[in-house]
Parts: structure tokens; sequence; C-alpha cells
């Protein structure tokens, strides 16, 4: 049987006479609920339950919208005003909070099979961070492996790249120079010797703010340094693999 709506014929009042349908069937006044009226399904089994809370100002909006945009729930009311996710004993799940002005957000993507999906920083800037912030003496804690998924290079003298978490060294010859510059408090970056030109080859890093020395040599294929920067030291050795040595 074919899906029917209810036609209004006419107009709908309110007790006090008050318009709730025009003769157009378009519904203009406000549907009233109290705590714990629902909308049921076909067996009378609840689909949505209202709770009424007394002198609210902040509501939910819902806004239909054109092809290739996605339907809109709004938090309607006060200014900067987000969604709090409860349970059944009205205990926090999960907290959308939302400040003046912000142009940045959070993006999750789902996948089809074989990818993992994807949480991702949106928004206006063209750099945008993800933040996490544990509580107090809370830590981030990760259930698998961390894989650095922007891994860059050099070939000869240049410069090593802070953008990633691994950069591998190509050498060219003998005391290839590259440079290091400062970078962000607690930021972790190895540095990689993976191909040469020929035997012998080695590559000089001279980072702009070392602690403990001035430079840091890879004198063999293999040899790696993995570093850690500090905002008052710099950038500090944190271990060394193969003939690296710090200078």
């Amino acid at each position: 049987m074919a899906n029917k709506r209810l036609k209004i014929v006419g107009k709908m009042v309110d007790p006090d006479g008050n318009e709730l349908i025009d003769s157009s069937g378009n519904f203009v006044g406000d549907l009233e609920v109290e705590s714990g009226d629902a909308i049921v399904d076909s067996s009378g089994n609840e689909m949505l339950e209202f709770t009424v809370t007394a002198s609210a100002v902040n509501h939910v909006g819902i806004s239909n919208t054109g092809t290739g945009v996605s339907p809109v729930f709004i938090a309607e009311g006060e200014a900067n005003t987000g969604f709090d996710f409860v349970n059944s004993e009205a205990e926090e799940v999960l907290i959308l909070d939302s400040i003046a002005t912000s142009v940045n957000e959070l993006t999750i993507s789902s996948a089809a099979t074989g990818s993992g999906p994807i949480l991702a920083a949106t928004g206006d800037d063209t750099n945008v961070d993800v933040n996490i912030n544990p509580k107090g003496a809370g830590n981030v804690l990760l259930d698998g492996g961390v894989v650095y998924s922007e891994i860059t290079s050099t070939s000869g003298a240049g410069a090593v790249a802070i953008t990633g978490g691994v950069h591998e060294v190509t050498t060219t010859g003998t005391g290839d120079a590259l440079t290091l510059a400062n970078g962000t408090a607690g930021q972790r970056l190895c540095a990689v010797y993976v191909a040469e030109g020929a035997g012998g080859d080695t590559a000089v890093i001279t980072p702009t703010t070392l602690a403990g020395g001035s430079t840091i040599t890879l004198n063999d294929l293999g040899d790696s340094c993995d570093l850690v920067y500090s905002s008052t030291g710099g950038w500090y050795v944190l271990g060394l693999g193969g003939a690296a040595a710090v200078a």
C-alpha cells in the first residue's frame, strides 16, 4: 500500500480560535507538547519523545538543503550554543561545544572496504591542527601503532623538512649540508639515511638550535637520529642509530 499523507481541508484552530493550519494546509501555529509526549509508530511504540525544561531558551532546529548539501541540525537560541548527547540517566556521553566566530571544524568521513574512516581538520584556514587535550594528568592512549603518513626527503644538500615525522636523507657526496629549522614545542622528528650516491658519502645536519652540540652527522647508510624539540633548548637528541654522531 502506498504511503498516505493527511490533508487538511479548511482551517484548523486551537480552542482559543487561533489559526494552526490555514486553508492551504500550511502549519502556521505552534504545536504544544508536555514532557513525555511522543511521536509513535503504527504499533504505538515511541520514535521520538519530548522532555520539557522550564524557562527554556535553547532548542534544536532542522534545515533541509538543496542538491549536494547535507541537511542540517541547528542549535537554536543563545549564540554559540552546541549540542549535548546524554544517556538514559542524563549522563554526558558526547559534548559538541562551540566558540564565537569559529571557522575550523572536524569532519568525520566513512570509508569503503580496505580503508579506514577519516577524522579530518577542515575549515577556512589553510593549515589547521587537530588538538587532543586530556584532562589534568590524563594521557592520550593509542591502541595500535603510530604511522606517519607524511614522509619528507632530500637528495644532496638542502633543508630537513619539519612538516612530517620522518625525513629520509639521500646523499650525493661527502658532507652534504642539511639545515634544520626550529620546530614546535614537543615535536618529534626522525632523520634516516636511506640511500647514497657512492660509498663513503655523509650528510651533516646543522639545526638552527641544537641542545648539546652544533651538528649531527649521518656517516653510514642506515644511520638515524631521533629528535624532540623544546622551546627552551631547541632540538634534543633522544637517540642515535648506527654511526650517527653529534658534534
